[in-house]
């Protein structure tokens, strides 16, 4: 009966473990099976990647020659010379006065006004070396191009949108208005929270409408700073006239918003709170004969009040409106200094002044070479 009992459980015994080696072997296969789809799925890539090089290829040596044929025909123009890089000591001030306090490198040491950075941008252009003209002609281009740009970022990226804050602003404040005077949602819980809510709305507004006229101008000061990393003489004038434009389109926004229409904001969520409270009270007053009417006629009458306090804020749009003219306006002058037309009263003006100073010039040098040549070489004057 033992060896019956030992012989049934080595039987069992050795069930199970053909049982487990069976499952070990099924396990080993299925990681053998996913291996290999892997491995497979690699091919694939290397073979796509291999097509795509190929593919890229012709064109990526199209580029080459392109850059090749390029490089021949600027060392021909230039007798077989290649124009170093221009700088000035201005391009290492301005290049490191971005990280310094602003009292190291100030403005009086560099600002030009209008009239001579104007004059200066277009002498640097008449008078530069043939080999190095061509340069400074596409960094003026460049920097022209960039006015407009710039123009068009203040347009689309800032006022468009405060005109479209500001609409969404006013309806939410008439909103409130038509919602705190019906006399089923008129509590006082209702009626704090709709004062606090229009206050931060406001409060939103002007904040938003900052942050995004700071990055237009972070936009805009970054654009100007790859234009003009190695501009050489030009890099002064440029300078100052970016300082200019900026400036003038800051004191904009600064009159415009803290002398109107954040004064105005801010009062018309106080107008309306004053009169929502004042209509509370009254309504609370009210005798309770006729009150019907009486309190009909009293939210009809704060409706229309408020309406019409909220429409007068409707002239904001317009002046924003006409905030883009001066904008372009700004930059529009901007880009006359950059590149003269001769139809334009400046252009001639800066030609006479220079006609002048050339006629001055040559003076003095008649006058120097006539004083040179009537004295004797002993020193004395042959008369």
């Amino acid at each position: 009966m033992k060896l019956f009992l030992r012989g049934l459980l080595l039987l069992t015994v050795l069930f199970y473990l053909v049982r487990a080696q069976d499952s070990v072997v099924k396990v080993l296969e299925n990681e053998i099976r996913e291996e290999l789809r892997l491995a497979e799925e690699d091919a694939e890539l290397a073979q796509e990647n291999t097509r795509s090089c190929e593919e890229k290829k012709p064109n990526y040596l199209e580029y080459v020659k392109g850059l090749v044929s390029d490089a021949r025909k600027e060392m021909k123009s230039n007798n077989n010379r290649r124009p170093t890089t221009q700088y000035s000591i201005y391009d290492i001030a301005f290049s490191a006065a971005h990280y310094l306090p602003s009292w190291v490198f100030p403005q009086s040491i560099w600002k030009e006004d209008p009239v001579t950075r104007r004059r200066h941008i277009a002498k640097v252009l008449r008078t530069s070396p043939l080999i190095t003209r061509p340069r400074a002609t596409v960094i003026r281009d460049t920097a022209a191009l960039w006015t407009k740009t710039s123009s068009n970022l203040l347009e689309q990226n800032y006022t468009l949108s405060t005109e479209e804050s500001l609409a969404s602003l006013l309806q939410s404040a008439e909103d409130f208005v038509t919602a705190a005077t019906d006399l089923e949602l008129m509590d006082s819980l209702f009626l704090t929270s709709g004062y606090a809510t229009l206050d931060d709305a406001v409060t939103h507004f002007l904040t938003s409408n900052l942050e995004e006229f700071n990055n237009v101008i972070n936009s805009i000061n970054h654009d100007f700073n790859e234009i003009v990393s190695l501009s050489g003489d030009l890099r002064c004038s440029l300078e100052s006239l970016r300082d200019d434009a900026v400036e003038q389109s800051k004191m904009i926004r600064q009159t415009l918003f803290s002398d109107q229409i954040e004064k105005r904001l801010r009062h018309l969520s106080w107008h309306i709170r004053t009169e929502l409270q004042n209509l509370s009270q009254e309504l609370h007053e009210a005798p309770k004969e006729d009150k019907d009417h009486s309190t009909r006629l009293l939210r009809k009458h704060t409706v229309e009040s408020l309406r019409t306090e909220i429409e007068t804020l409707n002239d904001i749009k317009s002046t924003l409106w006409k905030s883009k003219s001066f904008y372009n306006h700004v930059w529009q002058n901007a880009h006359n200094e950059l590149i003269q037309s001769p139809i334009s009263l400046d252009y001639w003006v800066d030609v006479i002044a220079e006609v002048r100073e050339a006629a001055i010039s040559l003076g003095k040098s008649l006058t120097n070479k006539h004083q040179h040549r009537s004295k004797c070489t002993c020193g004395y004057n042959k008369n």
